[in-house]
């Protein structure tokens, strides 16, 4: 996934079509209409998820959330969901999966425009489908997918792994049930180095002793440790994949520690070595595998 495309969740607010919403509630209820109960809106929001045009999506989606928001102007994602969910417990379940299964469709479409770009071409239109306010959409939507914390999006959010932590975090808070959906992303074709990287970094952290859902299985630990190898070996044949070297060598050192991966760097000849021991010289993760230095100011992570 493009880094243009590339967002913050924590500085996500709400477009207008909150405002919309509200608006034409209250018109509603000013012209004596019967107010239409939640459950029944939810229901009829989440058949809308499913139209084909992005931006009708696009509204049903603001329509649900203002459901649990009210109509509030500058409501947050996950706060709104999680309250609508609590007022609707007979749709809750729906509409999770609606979400899960709207992000699977926006993926698809958000992996095809990159393809397009990269490949230096344009929708037919001559138009950017992924617009400004698109892509805000879709953040939106990964946010309110991960907010829900359900095990029945790890791949959905598979999908969007490249976006950023908030997927990261949440993946790896998964452990075990994320490993495969995570490996077969990585295996797919077409992966950008952003994805990469946050594949990476989510088998890191299915490794990492301070995370309460690590992977503990030694089949599963295994195969993380050679997909972490065979990245870094090819990340090192890319001179610009600094990042991606790095996020793989520090996967690695969480499996057999910083000398494991110096061995395993010592076997790669030429320059595809340097490049390996230079990432892992900025991480700073060999420094238990080196003489011990003077005091001095620990290299960031």
């Amino acid at each position: 996934m493009s880094p243009a495309f590339q967002w913050r969740a924590n500085r996500r607010t709400w477009i207008a079509a909150l405002a919309g919403v509200a608006a034409v509630s209250c018109s509603a209820i000013i012209l004596g209409q019967a107010e239409e109960a939640p459950a029944k809106a939810a229901v009829r929001f989440t058949v809308q998820l499913a139209d084909s045009n992005p931006g009708k999506r696009a509204e049903a989606f603001y329509a649900l959330i203002g459901l649990g928001s009210k109509g509030e102007k500058g409501a947050r994602v996950g706060p709104a969901l999680a309250a609508l969910l609590q007022e609707i417990p007979e749709s809750a379940d729906a509409v999770k999966l609606a979400l899960i299964r709207t992000l699977e469709t926006e993926n698809r479409l958000v992996d095809a425009e990159n393809r397009l770009a990269e490949a230096g071409n344009q929708p037919a239109s001559g138009r950017p489908a992924l617009t400004e306010e698109y892509t805000d959409y879709y953040g939106d939507l990964i946010t309110a997918v991960t907010w829900s914390r359900d095990a029945r999006s790890i791949r959905a959010l598979s999908g969007a792994m490249g976006t950023g932590h908030m997927v990261i975090r949440t993946l790896s808070s998964f452990g075990e049930a994320a490993v495969e959906p995570v490996l077969e992303k990585l295996r797919s074709e077409g992966l950008t180095r952003p994805d990469k990287q946050a594949a990476c970094i989510i088998l890191g952290l299915f490794l990492d002793p301070a995370n309460p859902n690590r992977v503990k299985d030694p089949k599963a630990r295994e195969k993380i440790r050679r997909t972490l190898e065979d990245e870094l070996k090819k990340a090192a044949q890319d001179a610009g994949g600094a990042y991606l070297r790095a996020a793989a060598a520090e996967g690695l050192a969480k499996v057999g520690g910083a000398g494991s991966v110096s061995s395993f760097l010592s076997g790669i000849a030429g320059k595809e070595g340097e490049r390996g021991g230079e990432a892992l010289g900025r991480l700073g993760i060999l420094k238990s595998a080196e003489p011990k230095a003077g005091p001095g100011k620990a290299p960031p992570r």
